[in-house]
């Protein structure tokens, strides 16, 4: 007896090699069928059904008893095999001795030739000269096959260099084992598909739903399906009568309202019944139509009216009314017992929709009622006032600045000091904008070497606008920061080449803010005093030798009530030589040149919040002596 081969599959292959030789088979690579390959028809098994020595034969009618090409000439040889229904037959490949189970086939499946009654294997056959048909095949049976309960396919496979290259199959089922088996064409249908029950209908007492027909093809056809209700927790089974012979739509009554089933449905064909498709959990109830609902409206309140559903089906007994109001209220859903048919609900004034349900004994469910509009009106208040009462604080005009923040500078060009990039602000935050103006604008203590040795920085956490403990603005605030301008570099080309040394810069930014009681305008104005060496006092240059080109980098928006601060930058403020008899060099402290204006806002403009930022141009004459020099740059605002 032939037994599942997926442990021989090496010996196969040495034994084929070697019945490939004998016979003079052509060797080397051939495509083997692609999984899933669909059989070629034309078979035929006759008888359909019987024992394990039942004899049978499997025919091929004409033109489809070929394979594709001869023994003689093509290498093909012609077989008949058996494997489980799992197994794709296109996928087998074959030695001398049969068939051998498919890598990936599903575990426990068979592959096994067919042999004839006198007990031959039905393998390796030649076929027809030049026209490679299929001729002498064997009355065959299954005595000679290990085979247990289960689902099957037979038939021819033509075969070169051991790869199936066509096949035929048919399907058969074997009940039974051993000596007992017995088999019949066909197999039982698959699990009915897309199956419903409903147990909730208007009349009760039964359950409704729909199936449809098991996926693929059903050989031999079905012939009925057997739907069955049975009640969870015991009792007897109810089973829809006459059977359906079709897919479709069922009733199933005679049941219980309020009772729990279980639901199946199976298909059968003649040789057997598929498993079942169940669903579970049904209840059975009579559904009953909603009471008809009405509103009336009042103050602080509604009242809902309703009329009880008329007639009940047999066995229902009303027991309540649910009220449910959207929004909801207090207590809301409402019980109301059966007998009272109105409901006065208190609500804050507002629209309202109300539903109301039938509460039955089990088995009977009642439907919701639409939402029924209500509405409940305030109750008239008399009008109540409020004095407000709030204190505006002192203004003034509150100059203050922020170290190591400057605003971007647009590019610059001259012929002293060439084209100059534009610079970005620094940080992004130090150019604010009307919807945030005072982002990233906290900040903490300043640097080392950002303020004189031992001056304080009162209320520096309140820039700009600083205030004292009533709240009223503190115009003074003290606060010194430094501009570190590098090392200057010599001017090699343009109007001053060679005789001064340029730096570059930006101011620490500025702020002016304006509270006064008078809109009277103000003008912000910068003085640079005389540049000193650190190392030699005696050695000076004037302050005259720094320019400016001043911006206003933000100010208010206009206001509510129409008001819109409005300021101007000042003019530039161009690097240029004192002409006094004293040269550039030892000029006295007090001689200064005066104050320029930075930006300004005239008479009814001034009012508001103002951010000023510049960009410095600095000349050093190249008689001055090497080393740090340091001048100061004060900013007023009058």
């Amino acid at each position: 007896m032939k037994t599942t081969r997926i442990s021989r599959a090496a010996a196969a292959l040495t034994a084929l090699a070697a019945v490939a030789a004998a016979a003079g088979l052509v060797t080397g690579t051939v495509q083997a069928l692609p999984p899933g390959t669909a059989a070629t028809p034309g078979q035929t098994l006759s008888p359909t059904s019987g024992n394990k020595t039942t004899s049978f034969t499997l025919s091929l009618a004409a033109p489809n008893n070929v394979c594709p090409g001869d023994t003689a000439t093509g290498g093909f040889r012609w077989n008949q095999y058996i494997t489980s229904a799992g197994v794709d037959a296109g996928t087998l490949t074959w030695d001398a001795s049969g068939p051998i189970v498919p890598a990936g086939a599903p575990a426990g499946s068979i592959a096994q030739p067919l042999y004839s009654t006198a007990g031959t294997p039905q393998v390796n056959r030649n076929t027809a000269v030049n026209t490679g048909q299929i001729t002498g095949t064997s009355t065959l049976n299954l005595d000679l096959n290990t085979l247990s309960a289960g689902e099957y396919k037979i038939g021819f496979a033509c075969s070169k260099s051991g790869q199936t290259e066509r096949y035929w199959q048919t399907l058969i089922t074997v009940s039974g084992s051993g000596a007992g088996i017995t088999w019949v064409q066909g197999t039982k249908p698959g699990v009915p598909t897309s199956f419903t029950a409903n147990g909730s209908t208007s009349t009760g007492g039964q359950i409704t739903g729909s199936f449809a027909v098991p996926v693929g093809t059903t050989d031999p056809a079905i012939s009925s399906y057997t739907v069955t209700a049975t009640p969870q927790g015991g009792g007897a089974p109810v089973t829809l009568s006459p059977a359906p012979t079709a897919a479709g739509s069922y009733t199933i009554t005679g049941l219980t309202n309020g009772t729990t089933y279980d639901v199946t449905v199976t298909a059968t064909n003649s040789v057997g019944t598929s498993s079942a498709a169940t669903v579970s959990n049904v209840l059975v109830e009579a559904v009953i139509n909603a009471p008809s609902v009405s509103t009336v409206g009042g103050t602080d309140k509604f009242t809902v009216n309703w009329t009880p559903t008329t007639p009940l089906p047999a066995g229902a007994v009303l027991v309540s009314h649910r009220v449910t109001v959207s929004p909801s209220v207090a207590g809301s859903p409402f019980t109301v017992l059966a007998g009272t048919n109105t409901l006065e609900i208190p609500a804050a004034s507002g629209d309202y929709s109300v539903t109301v349900q039938g509460i039955y004994n089990t088995g009977y469910r009642g439907l919701v009622s639409g939402g029924s509009s209500a509405t409940s009106t305030a109750a008239f208040i008399g009008p109540v006032t409020q004095q407000v009462i709030v204190e505006r604080p002192k203004g003034a005009l509150v100059l203050t600045q922020r170290c190591n923040v400057f605003g971007s500078a647009p590019a610059f060009s001259d012929n002293t000091f060439g084209p100059l990039p534009a610079l970005a602000a620094s940080p992004a935050s130090a150019d604010p904008t009307n919807a945030n103006p005072i982002l990233g604008w906290s900040f903490g203590t300043n640097p080392v070497g950002d303020r004189p040795t031992g001056e304080t920085q009162p209320r520096f956490d309140q820039y700009p606008y600083p205030v004292d403990a009533n709240g009223d603005s503190v115009a003074t605030y003290p606060t010194a920061c430094s501009i570190q301008l590098g090392n200057a570099k010599l001017l090699t080309s343009g109007e001053f080449a060679g005789a001064y040394f340029a730096a570059t810069g930006r101011i620490n930014q500025i702020t002016v803010v304006d509270t006064r009681d008078t809109d009277a305008g103000w003008t912000l104005n910068g003085q640079m005093g005389t540049f000193t060496s650190t190392s030699d006092p005696t050695d000076t240059f004037h302050g005259n030798l720094m320019g400016w080109d001043p911006e206003v980098t933000w100010d208010s928006a206009g206001a509510f009530d129409g008001y819109n601060m409005t300021v101007a930058a000042g003019p530039s403020k161009n690097p240029r030589a004192e002409t006094t008899a004293g040269g550039l060099r030892n000029v006295p402290a007090d001689n200064r040149d005066a104050s320029r204006s930075l930006a300004k806002a005239e008479v009814n403009q001034g009012l508001g919040m103002a951010v000023i930022d510049a960009r410095l141009r600095l000349l050093i004459p190249v008689s001055a002596d090497e080393g740090e020099y340091r001048g100061t740059l004060t900013f007023t605002v009058v």
